[in-house]
């Protein structure tokens, strides 16, 4: 953003570009709080008061109806009855304005900037595009929900982004399912924030309507619930893009049914007299041929096999049902994460470059198919091709490779060592870090995004595209992904990734409606919880419940996450009254710190529990120590057998039951294994548990 002094003349209405601090906050931090950052604001004397009277115009009224519509219900929030009128000819009007094309202006100014000028005079937003004049209606409802009394300051905003696409990836397969309404909403709100694309990670939860019954799922998208999100997409200018994994990960479609011993030749996908009844009948040999065997995978049955005919049709055709209803310009195939091995297990030869080429040839046919059929680009995964770049030998140049790298420290070298294969189009994904926890791990998500950001700047690449992933259940409710999400637009759209702090402030006057720091402190002491030895905090969730001292500095650790955890509560509840939008977030929120609090609790009490037991068993207690155990771990049940209980509400709330039962299952085992310590020590056989290494004991399996 452009750094000028302040300068305040009191004879003439001087402008000044508002400056920003150290911290990303700017010197009027109320008047100009937006996510992202505009590229230039002027800010002038005086305000401009809003209220019931105004009215809305448009000079490409069809192209920008979707725009005045927002601007007309974000009015209708604070109680303004606005209604839309023909340009010109009223005072208090807000106007949406066409303009041509300059020689002078940036490409990414001409596809989607946008100039908003603010006067007592009126408002007026003028862009290129409708994308441009909708992008600048954004940035007005961020001003108003800023300044819900109407006052809002009197600026000029030159904005564009810095990279063209600016993507959100969301796992929809592994977790939480949205609600149909939900999905809307998540693609209206990124549209807020400016997300030009929404990439929905499907495996098998697409209603595959002309497929076998094996590959079906409950829960799984419908065709026309993907067109209705679709719809939505175009209205709020994000590109909603399917990723379906047509090789790898594939664990429940490929291996949906057992392999069999019917028919050798399998059913001939192309043939329409076999048609899917066909397939129907062959499925259970079918799915046991086209997936590959455990001599080619590291993990068996995980992948469709690369180098059979067979496969390769039959995911094409699903494939098909996808891109005949979301026809983007993009459509991600997946394809990371394979390795070929040799039969013995050993290092790939002469078989596994073989095996390398077949890679390089399955997905650059499905490639080219989609480009004939749909006149879609595919996008892959870049991670194969890196590590074997004899798989790309048979992929077209054309391809979008979407390098990924969740390393907060990765700098992505490697976008210029796809360039020197030939690939010139390419997008940066970072991690959001969301997986296997209950909160982001944003001390990792954020460096990790803004690093990418940075590199797909530095080598100009299309853009960048944020990876919510959902491994281990999805148990994170996905309200808790805001601030992440929200940060990469900003990280992809400003020519410099903000500060975490300075961005936090600016965040929760966007997102709540109302300038709350106790709220951007919430923000900071739940997502930037680091742990010696533990990256996903899910994971420290359910270790086991093991008796035994921990050692003083894990001791002091859980100690200060118990403040913290008092902290985030007592802000929680004095912001609540305040806040105007999403206000439900906040009892996500309030969820995530009782689940940090508990942790601290149980690490605790069974550090206490195993000090006291140190070389004798609970029969070698008093009575008054026993009962001392008992009355901790009754406490601690409770509060976990409470963590269980209100989890349900929150899932449900915006998702499809499918899931919850997996996760509420695991939640469950915390108060179960709290029961069965609670039985030895009451029998007086509770002893000090020195089974498992520390290392062993975050491992829930054990």
């Amino acid at each position: 953003m452009v750094i000028a002094p302040v300068l305040f003349l009191c004879s003439i209405a001087v402008g000044v570009v508002v400056p920003i601090d150290g911290n990303g906050t700017s010197a009027s931090t109320a008047s100009v709080a937006l996510v992202p950052t505009p590229r230039e604001i002027t800010q002038w004397p005086g305000v401009v008061s809003l209220g019931a009277g105004w009215v809305v115009s448009s000079t490409r009224a069809p192209e920008d109806s979707g725009a005045v519509r927002l601007l007309i219900e974000e009015a209708a929030d604070c109680g303004w009855p606005w209604r839309t009128a023909q340009a010109g000819g009223h005072v208090r009007t807000i106007e949406l304005r066409a303009i041509a094309p300059s020689a002078r202006d940036s490409t990414l100014f001409t596809e989607q900037g946008y100039r908003l000028s603010v006067r007592r005079a009126g408002v007026v937003i003028e862009g290129v595009t409708a994308q441009g004049r909708f992008y600048g209606v954004q940035t007005l409802r961020q001003l108003i929900r800023g300044h819900p009394d109407g006052a809002i300051p009197c600026v000029d905003i030159l904005d564009y982004p810095a990279l063209a696409w600016r993507g959100i990836s969301d796992d929809i397969s592994r977790g939480q399912m949205s609600s149909l309404e939900d999905f809307k909403a998540i693609i209206r709100q990124l549209a807020y924030y400016k997300v030009d694309l929404y990439q929905l990670y499907i495996e098998d939860v697409f209603h595959f309507e002309n497929g076998p019954a094996a590959v079906q799922r409950s829960g799984a998208l419908t065709r026309r619930e993907l067109e209705l999100l679709v719809e939505e997409g175009r209205r709020n200018h994000v590109v909603v893009s399917p990723i379906f994994e047509t090789l790898t990960h594939q664990e429940r479609l490929s291996s949906s049914t057992p392999p069999g011993s019917g028919d050798q030749e399998g059913p001939d996908l192309n043939s329409s007299e076999a048609g899917w009844g066909g397939i129907a009948r062959a499925t259970r040999d079918f799915f046991g041929r086209i997936a590959s065997p455990n001599t080619v995978e590291v993990a068996p049955r995980t992948s469709f096999a690369a180098d059979d005919p067979r496969a390769l049709r039959y995911v094409q055709s699903l494939v098909d049902e996808i891109a005949t209803v979301t026809r983007g310009p993009f459509f991600h195939v997946g394809g990371d994460e394979w390795q070929p091995v040799r039969p013995d297990g050993g290092a790939t030869d002469a078989a596994g470059v073989i095996q390398m080429r077949s890679y390089g040839r399955y997905l650059g046919q499905i490639s080219t198919h989609l480009q004939e059929r749909f006149g879609c680009r595919a996008m892959l995964y870049g991670d194969v091709i890196l590590e074997h770049p004899e798989s790309a030998q048979d992929l077209s140049r054309n391809l979008i490779v979407v390098d990924w790298h969740y390393d907060p420290q990765d700098s992505f070298p490697s976008l210029r060592k796809l360039g020197d294969q030939g690939f010139r189009n390419r997008i940066v994904s970072p991690g959001l870090w969301t997986w296997s926890t209950f909160y982001p791990n944003y001390a990792r998500a954020f460096p990790n995004v803004a690093s990418a950001a940075k590199a797909a700047k530095r080598e100009a690449v299309m853009g960048c595209i944020t990876a919510a992933w959902g491994d281990g259940g999805a148990e994170k409710i996905r309200e808790n992904n805001w601030a992440g999400y929200a940060y990469s637009a900003a990280a992809c759209w400003e020519t410099d990734a903000p500060p975490a702090e300075g961005f936090l402030r600016h965040f929760i006057v966007t997102q709540y409606g109302t300038d709350a720091p106790a709220l951007a402190r919430v923000e900071k002491l739940l997502g930037w919880q680091e742990f010696d030895g533990v990256a996903w905090v899910g994971r420290l969730y359910h270790r086991p419940a093991v008796v035994r001292a921990r050692p003083l500095q894990w001791v002091e650790r859980m100690k200060a996450l118990q403040v913290d955890m008092r902290q985030v509560e007592q802000d929680l509840d004095g912001a609540e009254g305040n806040v105007r939008f999403n206000r439900d977030h906040l009892a996500v929120a309030g969820h995530a710190a009782r689940r940090y609090a508990y942790i601290a609790a149980r690490e605790l009490l069974l550090d206490s529990i195993g000090r006291r037991l140190a070389g004798r068993t609970a029969a070698d207690l008093s009575g008054a120590e026993r009962q001392e155990i008992l009355r901790g771990l009754d406490r601690l049940g409770l509060a976990a057998r409470a963590l269980q209980s209100e989890f349900a509400p929150l899932w449900l709330r915006h998702n499809r039951p499918e899931g919850l039962a997996e996760n509420e299952e695991r939640l469950a085992n915390q108060a179960a294994m709290l029961g069965r310590i609670r039985r030895e020590a009451n029998r007086g056989s509770l002893r000090v548990d020195d089974r498992f290494s520390r290392l062993q004991a975050l491992n829930p399996a054990n």
